[in-house]
């Protein structure tokens, strides 16, 4: 069964020519100020234009505003890239958080609807979302606002958990949201996955000049066949949680050939991040995804993934991407002398009986790096216990385990399939939590959006079987 057929969704795209004409019109815009080397323009016309484009879909083109939404979280730090290299500086503020600005706008449906779901599955959020008020409180309280960051930090967390309770809220929209997350998706393979091969075999100047001005020399070398490839994002690790959910959604049926063949492209871009546990999850996410499936359809995948890897295998005869990925999965054998493993070793052995006892926590604006040398990037747990102590902590995984259990124990959506994918990515991508941060920022995105998109089938087929029983 095609998509059309199960949400009536092409009709909606095709009566909203309005809506299409600012997205692009928005978008050529950029586009054509960034060819002409006007970078320095966007530095305030980008965010602007950006949240302008967000309240307008969000009040009058709610499943447009998802994909518009998704769109900034994947382009956001590349066209910030350019314009920084266009400008000569590294820009902060507002440029950076437009995606997160934009996201933000659905604050008006958390207030708006939480008190009419809040005994309705939507207690999670507002466990998460409290703990997150806290923090942001805490922190103005302890620390002083040097600068733009602690703003960075709260927005990169409140701005997923009510981006997935708006989703969950509009579990009446539930079949055109699917087919929105869906498109976009699918075509952010695309882009992303050659852009990301495309970054890795060229370095193109602005990513060259990010590297260089940011000092951030786990990301790889500003050369080319050197990047530690992070794609149209700004971390290896974020870019892998749209790319795990992407995958996943490839196998979904119907099972068609193209979908393999982007399968291998974003596999080799994957592979090029150079994040095993990223690896792990998608591995993981496939193997329970796939057998969730019915016969039919695995025999499909089977001979499908056959083709995939062939062209994998293709790729993995260049020398320069056999090179780096080779020597990355030869460290899996040798974990005992790995270095990354080790700093994370070290830093929960330095500080965790430290932040163990901090029970409230010391809220935003504190930094990991002030105890050890990690960033607030390194890992979930340790910067949760940091701004959230160990009280807020707790209560935040009480709200995830919530979610998740609701997932596991729903039974009126297992026929769809998006609705499986989505329990799956949920699940699959927890073991990131323990080397990345999972929750926050473009990761936390995913992983709230399609939390909240399961909660939202599961209250959607609910109301269809209810409508039909009273028929």
């Amino acid at each position: 069964m095609e998509i059309s057929d199960w949400s009536g969704g092409t009709s909606y795209f095709s009566r909203n020519k309005k809506e299409w004409i600012i997205i692009f019109g928005f978008s050529l815009c950029v586009l054509f100020l960034l060819v002409l080397g006007f970078g320095r323009l966007l530095i305030l016309l980008f965010p602007l234009g950006a949240i302008l484009v967000g309240v307008y879909l969000y009040f009058n083109a709610p499943v447009f505003y998802i994909g518009y939404t998704l769109w900034l979280w994947f382009l956001n730090p590349l066209i910030r890239r350019i314009i920084d290299f266009q400008s000569g500086y590294y820009t902060t503020g507002g440029l950076y958080t437009t995606a997160h600005f934009v996201t933000f706008i659905v604050v008006i449906t958390f207030i708006k609807d939480l008190p009419r779901v809040y005994n309705k599955s939507g207690l999670p959020f507002v466990l998460c979302a409290g703990v997150i008020s806290f923090a942001t409180l805490s922190g103005f309280a302890q620390q002083s606002l040097r600068d733009f960051l602690i703003v960075t930090s709260i927005l990169n967390w409140i701005c997923p958990v009510i981006f997935g309770f708006h989703l969950f809220a509009s579990w009446r929209d539930y079949p055109a949201y699917r087919q929105a997350i869906e498109r976009v998706l699918f075509f952010g393979l695309l882009v992303m996955s050659v852009y990301g091969i495309y970054q890795f075999v060229v370095a193109p100047g602005w990513d060259r000049f990010w590297l260089e001005i940011t000092s951030l020399h786990s990301r790889g070398k500003p050369e080319p066949f050197g990047i530690r490839v992070w794609s149209t994002m700004s971390a290896a690790h974020q870019f892998a949680f749209p790319m795990i959910a992407g995958m996943v959604l490839l196998f979904k049926p119907p099972i068609k050939l193209p979908r393999f063949l982007l399968f291998a492209l974003s596999s080799v871009t994957l592979l090029l991040t150079r994040v095993r546990t990223a690896w792990f999850c998608l591995v993981l996410c496939l193997f329970v995804y796939v057998t969730s499936l019915k016969p039919k359809y695995q025999a499909k995948i089977v001979f499908g993934l056959g083709v995939a890897l062939v062209l994998i295998v293709a790729f993995l005869s260049i020398e320069e991407f056999n090179d780096v990925i080779s020597q990355r999965v030869d460290s899996l054998s040798s974990l005992g002398e790995d270095r990354a493993l080790d700093l994370r070793a070290d830093a929960y052995n330095q500080v965790l009986d430290l932040l163990l006892f901090n029970v409230i926590g010391s809220g935003f604006g504190s930094s990991i790096r002030d105890l050890v040398l990690l960033s607030d990037g390194d890992t979930s747990f340790l910067s949760m216990l940091l701004w959230f102590g160990l009280l807020g902590t707790l209560l935040y995984v009480l709200g995830v385990v919530l979610c998740v259990s609701r997932l596991l124990i729903e039974r009126t959506a297992q026929k769809d399939p998006f609705f499986l994918a989505a329990r799956t990515i949920c699940l699959g991508l927890l073991p990131m939590s323990f080397t990345g941060q999972l929750f926050p920022s473009a990761g936390g995105m995913i992983f709230w959006g399609f939390m909240g998109m399961g909660l939202a089938a599961g209250k959607y087929y609910q109301e269809q079987a209810l409508l039909r029983f009273l028929e």
